[in-house]
């Protein structure tokens, strides 16, 4: 499951701006890896993680950081977005997709 209630961009910080996000195995013992990517209102990708890590019962949640670019090294427009996690049971294969709408601040 996506762990995180609050989406921002902290670019009024001195970190640099970035949307920071955690997955969380549930409360079963599946093991899952997550394929993870940033999506474009219209569905174009626009950054995903290069290795997919292994969500794995009894784990601490897996913690990761969009910096607002492209899988160019370009910086994205400020606005909305979408996490995109694709859970892959290992067992199985069996996949579930889940969403969660993301917010990137404009740049400083």
């Amino acid at each position: 499951e996506i762990i995180q209630s609050t989406w921002l961009a902290m670019s009024h910080s001195q970190q640099p701006r970035s949307v920071i996000f955690a997955l969380h195995p549930g409360e079963d013992e599946t093991v899952w890896q997550a394929h993870i990517c940033v999506l474009s209102a219209s569905g174009r990708v626009i950054w995903r993680v290069p290795q997919s890590p292994w969500i794995v019962p009894n784990q601490s949640a897996w913690t990761g950081a969009w910096d607002g670019r492209n899988e160019h090294g370009i910086l994205a427009a400020a606005g909305n977005y979408l996490l995109q996690v694709i859970f892959e049971e290992a067992e199985t294969g069996r996949r579930i997709p889940k969403v969660a709408p993301v917010y990137m601040a404009p740049a400083q």
